[in-house]
This record gives structure tokens, C-alpha cells and sequence, in this order.
């Protein structure tokens, strides 16, 4: 008489004290790098989860089972650490760690666009660098491009370049659209003066589109029109303190303060192969759960600010692996 056969899961979970979490996340080439502290866990659930095939009698009626066979077997865990650290920050964030380096070498004309009273604008931002600079000094802020040039004809102008008329008197226009200017000066368009909000009035010239950003050369007050503010940990910025004069365009010359920093910024692995290492110490006996090969995956929110009622903490998941020859899991006492 035929056999039946059935496919079932079956589920059971190792429940782990808290302890110390320690973990070595291996290069490229699966290569181990050290272990680093991952801080306190808090009680770590292992969820063993097995497919199993069970061959059953069809002989009697009680269908007894007469084999079973373990087809797969996948180890899952939640890992918490109470250490908000910089390793574990990065771990989490699957980041890349590099040092920025700043020298001093001044900055000039660097445009600052849409000043509003009370807003905030930092020093030397650029795709390269987002986050600006740090630490900064010999302050000057100004409505025009001290590289400006005066309105020359038949000439190539790109986007941002700054012109005064051949009679200079102090007004100022913006290329707006690049092209090459035509065989004589046009007549400046002078209604509107580029604000906040406001474009300001458009000269066509051969191709090009100037834009009037300026009336008068002007060099803003510090602590008059502007706070220059230069919080180590914040970077260097500058508050626009008034209303009644916002520029559409500004122009920020300074000199950066020579430094070094570590930066971490996000990367682009989504997951993480090394060794976990839990050190555990549960009614006076000392445990070391030792797992060789595990996948870990950022997991669940990171919190950047706590009001105080709970712990921050960060958390991963866990799969624990089969590595070749060895077991997935190794359970050490200590020594006696």
C-alpha cells in the first residue's frame, strides 16, 4: 500500500539573556576585519524554523509516522543594543567612513541665493561637500560679485556671471540665460530689482538674459543685516537679521578655518556578513554564544532624539548561517 507524505514547519525559539554583543564584519573577499563592541543587548530571541517532510503509514488507521526528514533549517533573530556609538551608527546606516580635511584658502563671490529675515544660510555647500564648512573667519557678504566685470561686446557670458554697465554707476545685472552678448551695449531694463520672491527686470542682449540684481554696490552690516554664527559642531552660517532688504542674490566671502573631521555618510551595501559574538552572564553563569557566519540588516527606526522616557537603541536582523563545515551555532562556559 502507498505512503503519505506531508510538508510541515515546525518552530522553536532560543531565548538569549542580555549580554555584550560583539561583531566582526568581514571585507569583500569575506576576510575577517576584528571584532568591535557593539554595546549591551537586551534578551535576544533566536527563531529556528524547519521544513520537515514526514512520511506517514497508510497500513493503519492511526496513519502512524514512520519517518521525518529535515528538508531546511533557517535561524532568525532580533538584535537590540542599547549604544548609540559612532560604529554602531555607521553599522546601521550601512555607511562609509572617510576624513575631511579643510584648508584655509579663502572663498570669494560665493553665491548665496534668497536671503529671508530669520533664515539661515551656511558657508560652502556644493554637491561635493552638503554640509559646508567648519569654522570660518574674515566675514564679508555683498550684493554683487566682486569679480564683475564691465559689459564688454560680442563676449561669452554663462549663467551667474555679473556685468556693470559701461558707465558704471553702481547698478548690477545677473546672467540669467547664457549665450554671447550682442555688437553694442542694450538698454538696461532697470523696474524691478531682483528680491526674494521677485525676479528682477530681464534685458535681452544677442542671447543672452541679464537680470537686474542690484541697484548699488552694497557690503551688508554684520550684526546689522547678518549674525555670522561659527558653532563648532553646527558649521559656519550666517542669520539674516532684516525685511526690508532681501536680496534674491548674495555673494559670501570668507576664509575657512584649517581642520580635519570624520565624516560618515550613508553607503549603498543594505546588508552586512561577519561573525557575532554575544557574551551573556544569566543567574552567575557566564555564556559566549558564538555564531560564525551571519547576515545582518539595518532593522526598525533610529531614533536622533529622545525625550527621556525610554533608552535609545538600534536594531538588526539577524540570519544565522550555515558556513561550510562548521556548526551555526557554538555555546561556550567559561572555564573553571
Amino acid at each position: 500500500m502507498a505512503n503519505n507524505i506531508t510538508a510541515i514547519s515546525v518552530e522553536n525559539d532560543l531565548v538569549l539573556p542580555g549580554g555584550i554583543m560583539k561583531f566582526d564584519l568581514w571585507d569583500d573577499d569575506d576576510n575577517p576585519t576584528g571584532l568591535f563592541d557593539m554595546g549591551e543587548s537586551e534578551e535576544t530571541t533566536i527563531n529556528v524554523t524547519q521544513e520537515v517532510l514526514i512520511r506517514q503509514t497508510r497500513r493503519t488507521s492511526s496513519r502512524a509516522e514512520i519517518a521525518r526528514k529535515v528538508t531546511s533549517t533557517t535561524r532568525q533573530a532580533t538584535l537590540t543594543t542599547l549604544s548609540i556609538n559612532k560604529e554602531n551608527l555607521k553599522f546601521f546606516l550601512c555607511a562609509d567612513e572617510s576624513t575631511v580635511t579643510q584648508s584655509a584658502t579663502p572663498v570669494a563671490n560665493e553665491e548665496i541665493m534668497n536671503m529671508q529675515k530669520d533664515r539661515e544660510y551656511y558657508f560652502g555647500v556644493t554637491a561635493a561637500n552638503p554640509v559646508g564648512v567648519i569654522g570660518a573667519d574674515t566675514i564679508s557678504i555683498t550684493n554683487f560679485d566682486a569679480t564683475k566685470a564691465t559689459w564688454a561686446a560680442t563676449t561669452a557670458y554663462a549663467v551667474g556671471d555679473n556685468v556693470e554697465k559701461v558707465a558704471d554707476d553702481g547698478t548690477v545685472f545677473r546672467v540669467k540665460t547664457a549665450g554671447t552678448s550682442g555688437g553694442s551695449e542694450p538698454t538696461w531694463v532697470e523696474a524691478t530689482v531682483a528680491e526674494y520672491g521677485t525676479e528682477g527686470s530681464l534685458t535681452t542682449d544677442g542671447t543672452v538674459v541679464w537680470e537686474y540684481i542690484a541697484a548699488a554696490n552694497t557690503t551688508y552690516t554684520a550684526t546689522t543685516e547678518y549674525d555670522f554664527d561659527d558653532t563648532a559642531t553646527t558649521g559656519a552660517r550666517f542669520k539674516w537679521l532684516v525685511d526690508t532688504a532681501n536680496p534674491r542674490y548674495a555673494y559670501a566671502n570668507y576664509t575657512p578655518t584649517a581642520n580635519s573631521r570624520d565624516r560618515t555618510n550613508t553607503g549603498s551595501d543594505t546588508d552586512c556578513t561577519g561573525t557575532l559574538v554575544i557574551e551573556t552572564a544569566n543567574d552567575g553563569t557566564d555564556r559566549r554564544y558564538v555564531f560564525p557566519k551571519v547576515r545582518m540588516t539595518p532593522s526598525g527606526d533610529l531614533s536622533l532624539v529622545n525625550d527621556g522616557s525610554a533608552y535609545q537603541q538600534i536594531s538588526f536582523e539577524c540570519s544565522i548561517l550555515e558556513d561550510g563545515s562548521k556548526a551555526a551555532i557554538y555555546i561556550d562556559g567559561m572555564p573553571v
